[in-house]
């Protein structure tokens, strides 16, 4: 498995060291709960976002203004009511899969070799699966919260 599968697969964990926090709150001592799942997705969704300003930037700057606007959507999220947070964090993971697969990939495939068209494939796999269960993580949390 390549290493940028496992870095992948590994960010999981914090999201279910969340939601064990919020079944087990003693778990993680003095810490709120509820922030460590939703501070942790906020990170995430801005990390995700960051990866967009690079992408296609000398064609447009939509993905920088794509990746700005995840930030602080992602940052708003810390400051609003936690069910609303975990509804807005879950769905701007799946609108930033959506992005990402369906516009940013189009533009980048056009001049890319079939080994690289193999690997960017194998890459959006994996953030569909990941998008997948994080959302699902957030269905949990939001029914934890």
């Amino acid at each position: 498995m390549n290493t940028w599968k496992n870095l992948g697969y590994l960010g999981l964990v914090p999201f279910l060291l969340g939601i064990l926090a919020l079944v087990q709150p003693k778990a993680i001592g003095n810490i709120n709960p509820d922030i460590v799942f939703i501070g942790y997705s906020a990170i995430i969704l801005s990390f995700i976002g960051g990866t967009f300003w690079q992408a296609n930037a000398s064609v447009q700057q939509t993905p920088r203004i794509i990746s700005n606007l995840i930030s602080l959507v992602a940052f708003v999220c810390l400051l609003i009511d936690q069910h609303i947070a975990i509804i807005v964090l879950g769905v701007s993971f799946v609108a930033a899969y959506v992005y990402e697969r369906y516009f940013l990939s189009l533009v980048v495939e056009v001049n890319q070799d079939d080994d690289t068209r193999l690997s960017n494939q194998a890459y959006l796999t994996m953030r569909k699966n990941l998008t997948a269960i994080v959302f699902a993580l957030h269905i949990i949390a939001f029914s934890l919260i």
